[in-house]
Parts: structure tokens; sequence; C-alpha cells
């Protein structure tokens, strides 16, 4: 049978194991909190209403201009 001393440093170890993961553990989740929070501005960043705008050389290549350039036709025929 084992000795009560060796039972008392066997959970003192146990115990500094347990605290060691649980600190692990709680830095892993901070740093995947961390992760989810720059995934979401990157999301608005990208998806957002802004990155939907035409920069000015794509406005400048005349390709969204569908309603002026069909008014343009019409006058032309007329």
């Amino acid at each position: 049978m084992t000795d009560a001393a060796t039972l008392q440093a066997e959970n003192a170890r146990l115990q500094a194991q347990l605290q060691e993961k649980d600190a692990l553990l709680q830095s892993r989740e901070r740093h995947i909190q961390t992760l989810e929070e720059l995934i979401k501005q990157f999301n608005r960043k990208q998806f957002s209403a802004s990155s939907e705008k035409l920069s000015k050389d794509q406005l400048d290549l005349g390709l969204f201009n569908e309603a002026e350039s069909s008014d343009v036709d019409e006058g032309q025929n007329r």
C-alpha cells in the first residue's frame, strides 16, 4: 500500500498540472476570440456596402453605363 506522503505528492503534482492546462486553455480561448474578431473585421471590410463602390478607373472604362449608352443609342435612332 502507498503511504500518505506519496499520495499527497502525487495529488499536488496533478493539481499543478491541471492549473497549467487551465492556463493554457484560457490563453488559447483568448487567442481564438481575437482571431474570430479579426475575421469579423475582415468580413465587414470586404463585404460592406463601401466594397461595392466602383473606382474611378472602373467608371472610366464605361462598362457600367448601360443606361446612358442606351439613351444615346435611342437618340441617334430618332
